[in-house]
């Protein structure tokens, strides 16, 4: 997971990636800027971005949790 805020909003990111077997990054989820750009601070020290990271966390759960397991 990467959560970038900067104070240029084209820069801010909220993403979550998966390695693949060819050993590529593949976005899993994003969350829009839009929608926690505007409520954080420009400098902080990570404790107001703990709510973007917890959204992302609880989307890649959810689409892991559907995806079948290669192992089985």
């Amino acid at each position: 997971m990467r959560i970038r805020r900067d104070h240029a909003v084209y820069q801010c990111v909220a993403v979550v990636e998966v390695l693949t077997p060819n050993l590529t990054w593949t976005t899993l989820a994003t969350e829009p800027r839009a929608t926690w750009y505007p409520g954080t601070p420009e400098y902080a020290d990570g404790v107001p971005l703990t709510d973007v990271a917890d959204q992302l966390l609880a989307r890649a759960r959810t689409i892991l949790a559907g995806l079948p397991n290669p192992g089985c």
